[in-house]
């Protein structure tokens, strides 16, 4: 059914009127017409009226409006696990056969269904290349995409063509049990449960003092090899440093070892875990794990600054007192007379006081542009410290004050924490702690919670700023006096200081590592995987710090072996690029130089291919999970040889039908040119026929 929509009907009305006059002035008042038939007479007055009327219907272009029936197939997704976990455990002879049954299938239900095909590994692809390289596997995120990418669209079912192994995103049992369509499960995979040993995790401080001993916590997972003996050993570029001899005395075994290790030369270094592979082992590639370090030289100066003595200050002095890279000067604050641009981290102890010059000290803040570490205990006047806009929201009673334990915040990933504080924070004294209500504090900013009353609270206790707008800087706030009797419980404790310190030594060595500004850097991530692209970007700057873009800027990349490779990077809009491509794992050093008029700058530095395989550490198909997926969601998992009957299942299944819908649809009639066409052929026919009975 087509109706029309006309804004002006007058116009057309008048039009109608018009091209009748028109015609009948034409044909019926000019006696020259007078000897031809009357039927032709009146054809050729139609034509001229008919063509006149269309005329004055494009000008006044009225609106078609059509209701239309759309028939639109069940769309069928087929969702293709790209991760490298696949082919590692099944051999390459299966796995060919099985996927191209699979994509044969495809083909066949094209007839029913609309076909989409997306791989997934850490990220969801549309792509027609199933090569399992992927290094991750996130299916929560691939089944989240697909819900949104086909919302209030007639989706019909999934296919998802999985081993179930995942070690990215939430756990996708979960996102299952709401999940609005059905999720038809392949397993594509094998369920035989191996006799394994592996390494699941290493871990270790990212950044370490030269000829310091740092520690490197490994975590080693056994299972059906219940009565053997393994060596785990630690190695630096293929050197073995320590070693320890590990029995595994069940079948499902973990164990967890530290070692300490002296660090070597300064710069970044690739550690590796390794334990001996058995040979009942079928995967070997999770018998090793690898972790980066990167080891700098320099000596650090730490002021303290305090209007009275304190046990808490003589503690975190204690505590530093074994780093020999820390030189750390104790003052008062009032007799200071020294340079605050001598130091590279400036400690607060309560500090402003109830005589502090807060103008003074807010000089202090905005001139140093220093990282600072602020400790708050009764004495620290929080009415001049909330006057002093560190960029926190808080509200000051003053004169009040609580007793607050600390309760580790488990999303804290700012730097890593030894996991034996957890345990030994519930047995600690309270701190001392000013009466406060805060809010709008990132919960990744804070390291430990105040516990008041054996209630865990939302405030801070341990906090920071990585960027206070104070200073433009990193700002460290401990929330409380006492640390003293920290140090001396978990001494009585545990016998050791070594707890306590290792925080202390944490919380410094995050604030006091800070970016410089060079007129010339280079920046590449320091961390590569081996599958990844290397990639470098530069900037120069001229003395005002804008960008220069005409300089001609070099890479010399050293690799393992000594061999040295040279590059030239590319100027692109204020800053230059350089893709070097992919390399194999190791440790690289490189020295760029930047050529611009007479000057030349030079920068060093290094970064870590490192192999991955989170893809190795567990090869056992997740049968149960995909079972439980398909359930939830009222569909049902298939093996890798019952391709046929999903193909069956999903054309039978009555659930799952051709959409039929109808829709206006309106179009100008301007937009029918046709309709040109037919006027300029009635006056061509019209014109024709006048001229072929003699008239023009």
């Amino acid at each position: 059914m087509i109706n029309i929509q006309v804004e002006h009907p007058f116009l057309l009305i008048f039009g109608v009127v018009l091209s009748i006059l028109v015609a009948f002035v034409f044909y019926y008042k000019d006696k020259k017409f007078n000897h031809l038939p009357k039927k032709l007479i009146y054809f050729l007055a139609f034509l001229r009226f008919f063509a006149l009327f269309m005329l004055f219907l494009l000008l006044s272009n009225p609106l078609l409006q059509r209701t239309i029936k759309v028939k639109q197939k069940p769309i069928l997704v087929f969702l293709l696990d790209n991760s490298r976990s696949i082919p590692l455990a099944i051999d390459s002879t299966k796995l060919a056969k099985y996927t191209n049954l699979i994509m044969k299938q495809v083909s066949s239900l094209n007839q029913k269904f609309d076909i989409k095909i997306f791989t997934f590994s850490d990220s969801i692809l549309n792509q027609n290349k199933w090569n399992f390289t992927g290094n991750f596997t996130n299916i929560s995120l691939a089944l989240n995409d697909i819900e949104q990418m086909f919302i209030n669209q007639n989706l019909g079912a999934i296919v998802l063509v999985s081993d179930g192994i995942y070690n990215r995103g939430t756990n996708p049992e979960i996102l299952a049990h709401n999940y609005p369509y059905p999720v038809y499960s392949i397993l594509l995979g094998d369920t035989t449960e191996y006799k394994d040993l592996q390494i699941s995790n290493i871990r270790t401080n990212p950044i370490v003092y030269v000829h310091e001993k740092f520690p490197i916590q490994v975590e080693i997972k056994a299972k059906n090899l219940a009565q053997k003996n393994i060596t785990l050993s630690i190695q630096i570029n293929n050197n073995t440093l320590a070693q320890k001899n590990v029995f595994i005395d069940k079948k499902y075994f973990t164990h967890k070892t530290t070692f300490y290790i002296k660090s070597p030369a300064v710069g970044k270094i690739l550690i590796k875990a390794k334990i001996t592979a058995l040979p009942e082992e079928k995967n070997i590639l999770n018998n090793s794990k690898t972790a980066i370090i990167n080891v700098i030289d320099s000596r650090q100066k730490i002021l303290i600054l305090s209007n009275f003595p304190h046990p808490d200050i003589a503690t975190i002095r204690r505590s530093l007192s074994n780093i020999p890279t820390y030189k750390i000067d104790y003052h008062n604050y009032n007799k200071f007379s020294g340079q605050y641009s001598d130091y590279d981290l400036i400690i607060l102890y309560q500090l402003p006081g109830e005589k502090t010059n807060l103008s003074k000290l807010k000089n202090f803040f905005e001139s140093g542009s220093k990282p600072i570490l602020l400790i708050c205990g009764l004495k620290c006047d929080i009415i001049k410290l909330k006057q002093l806009n560190l960029g926190l929201n808080f509200t000051p009673i003053p004169g009040t004050k609580d007793q607050a334990q600390g309760v580790l915040n488990k999303e804290f990933d700012i730097f890593s924490i030894n996991q034996e504080l957890d345990k030994i924070l519930q047995n600690l004294p309270p701190l001392i702690v000013p009466y406060l209500d805060f809010e709008q504090i990132s919960k990744n900013n804070i390291l430990l919670y105040q516990k008041i009353n054996d209630i865990t609270t939302h405030k801070p206790l341990i906090m920071f700023l990585p960027t206070s707008p104070i200073n433009n800087n990193k700002l460290g706030i401990i929330w409380g006096e006492g640390l003293w009797r920290w140090r001396m419980n978990i001494f009585r404790n545990t016998k050791t200081f070594k707890v306590f310190d290792e925080l202390i030594q944490q919380i410094i060595q995050f604030l006091i590592i800070n970016e410089d500004k060079k007129r010339f850097k280079v920046k590449v991530n320091p961390i590569i995987e081996q599958n990844q692209e290397v990639k470098f970007t530069a900037y120069l700057y001229d003395l005002t710090y804008n960008p220069i873009t005409q300089a001609q800027v070099k890479l010399f990349l050293k690799d393992s072996s000594g061999r040295v490779l040279k590059y030239i990077f590319e100027q692109y809009l204020d800053n230059y690029h350089l893709n070097i491509g992919k390399l194999p794992q190791g440790v690289y050093t490189y020295h760029a130089t930047a050529q611009w008029k007479d000057k030349e700058f030079t920068e060093k530095g290094s970064f870590v291919v490192r192999s991955n395989n989170i893809e190795a550490l567990n090869l056992q198909a997740k049968k149960d999970l995909l079972e439980k997926i398909s359930a939830y969601t009222g569909a049902k998992l298939f093996y890798s040889d019952q391709i046929k009957q999903l193909s069956d299942s999903l054309i039978i299944n009555e659930q799952i039908n051709t959409l039929v819908y109808t829709k206006e649809d309106i179009k100008q009639i301007i937009e029918f040119p046709f309709l040109i066409f037919l006027i300029v052929f009635i006056l061509g026919l019209e014109w024709f026929l006048r001229k072929f009975y003699g008239n023009l």
